[in-house]
């Protein structure tokens, strides 16, 4: 049974760190979207400020990377009870410690070696999103991400030829 908790604890660090990587992922592409019109809009003080603070990030994040995140925060609450249930709370410490470290250490990790997949993944998602609020009829929505598919190409053939973002 320990050992189980220990290999539960291991797991749980890796897909932390995906999730605190892909995120921070979002967060850089959404703000790297936000043209200086965006925030001369007319739009409301509040809308600005989210600009401002995120970007676009809310609009490309995937889905199910917003359902993987609230899985592993649950599942990291309920592993780390057991623990401390079963192994005590001197173990149990040991484990949030764990869990912390090698979660800092492996988000270091998918931050240099995952972008490419990060940013696949948004774009794909983004696609796959207009193309079905077009099948739906939602064109006004399908028209809002299509202008931030349009922002990414542009920013990925500046001058007419393709660039490294993930650098």
């Amino acid at each position: 049974m320990e050992s189980l908790i220990w290999v539960l604890i291991a797991l749980l660090s890796v897909l932390l760190a995906f999730t605190l990587a892909f995120s921070s992922a979002t967060l850089l592409a959404g703000k790297a979207l936000v043209l200086p019109s965006d925030l001369d809009s007319e739009e409301s003080a509040e809308g600005v400020n989210q600009l401002m603070h995120t970007g676009f990030q809310d609009a490309i994040t995937p889905p199910w990377s917003t359902s993987l995140a609230l899985i592993v925060y649950i599942s990291i609450i309920a592993s780390e009870v057991f623990a401390w249930l079963v192994l005590g709370w001197r173990m149990g410490l040991l484990s949030i410690g764990i869990l912390i470290v090698s979660s800092v250490i492996l988000k270091r990790l998918f931050d240099k070696v995952a972008q490419g997949f990060f940013f696949s993944s948004m774009f794909k998602s983004m696609v796959g999103r207009s193309e079905r609020w077009v099948l739906a009829g939602h064109q006004t929505r399908a028209d809002a991400m299509n202008n931030l598919l349009d922002r990414i190409e542009q920013m990925m053939y500046q001058d007419g030829a393709p660039t490294d973002q993930t650098e």
